[in-house]
């Protein structure tokens, strides 16, 4: 379609002109609009478990775009449904806002990957310290990616709402736990626990990235909530969050190496102290999980 059109349809044109304005080198990256997001992304993965288990669920969303390193170069990968319809862009503005802003997204993650920031490199002798420190290197890309994505294409609402995300939070631990008594794995038990709390900060995240781009404050409502300690402690524990994310710029503007270490260990540290308020214990080598919670189920 492209390659007999002449010229190159229009909101391509705007695609390419906006991330090349982005890019730290925007001749090492490559936009790639995949019909099939899964297989384009596994493929990339190679043979690894990752690749196994990869899908676009994340929650209560699903994955827009993906941004991956491949040899020299970086991927950026988006859905072709998403692009066909943003193509005509005057009939379909609201397609072709949103998919403009998952590529503004998306290359925020390849400046700052080109800039030499967000490796993901950590270094510990420690399982649960590697696994902390790797969760909120994610936690702040995300943030900062999001933040520029929002800096240039400003929302009127929030996609997430804080509330939302804890609640499918605590309805998934729940759900890790339950199964936890079939197969008393604690490795395994650890493993997912990390995974569905990361999906949550992630998203939490990108409420703090709109309050910051928009001036507003999001409501956080825990009424219903069972857990009652996460329901006391979590407000404040957000109050934190937002404060430590505040302080980072956006993807697009640099963040000294120093710096960036130093975000990821003190965030690493709220990392900690949300898994234990919504339940979990990590004291190595103990990963326990509280009472409390063990009473919902």
């Amino acid at each position: 379609m492209i390659i007999e059109s002449s010229p190159p349809p229009e909101f391509l044109v705007i695609c390419v002109n906006l991330a090349t304005e982005i890019a730290h080198t925007p001749e090492n990256a490559k936009l790639v609009i995949t019909g099939d997001f899964v297989q384009s992304t596994r493929a990339r993965f190679g043979d690894t478990k990752a690749a196994n288990s990869y899908n676009l669920s994340r929650g209560e969303g699903f994955v827009g775009g993906k941004t991956m390193r491949n040899g020299d170069t970086f991927d950026v990968l988006v859905h072709a449904d998403m692009f066909a319809q943003a193509l005509d862009y005057r009939a379909n503005p609201d397609a072709a806002f949103t998919f403009l802003k998952t590529l503004v997204h998306e290359m925020n993650h390849v400046a700052m990957y080109q800039r030499g920031e967000s490796t993901g490199e950590v270094e510990s002798e420690s399982w649960k310290s590697v696994n902390l420190l790797s969760s909120a290197s994610a936690v702040i890309d995300e943030y900062r990616a999001e933040l520029g994505a929002l800096t240039r294409l400003p929302t009127d609402g929030s996609v997430w709402n804080p509330s939302d995300v804890i609640l499918w939070l605590e309805k998934s631990l729940i759900g890790v736990v339950a199964e936890y008594q079939l197969h008393l794995d604690v490795e395994r038990l650890a493993l997912e626990v990390g995974s569905q709390a990361l999906i949550a900060l992630k998203q939490l995240a990108y409420c703090v990235a709109y309050e910051q781009s928009s001036g507003d404050r999001l409501s956080l409502e825990l009424d219903d909530l069972r857990y009652a300690k996460a329901r006391l402690r979590l407000p404040q524990w957000f109050d934190s969050f937002r404060k430590m994310l505040g302080l980072l710029p956006s993807g697009e503007n640099a963040l000294p190496r120093s710096d960036e270490h130093e975000a990821i260990r003190r965030l690493s540290q709220v990392v900690d102290e949300h898994l234990r308020i919504v339940g979990f214990d990590w004291d190595e080598p103990m990963f326990q999980i509280e009472r409390g919670l063990l009473e919902l189920l």
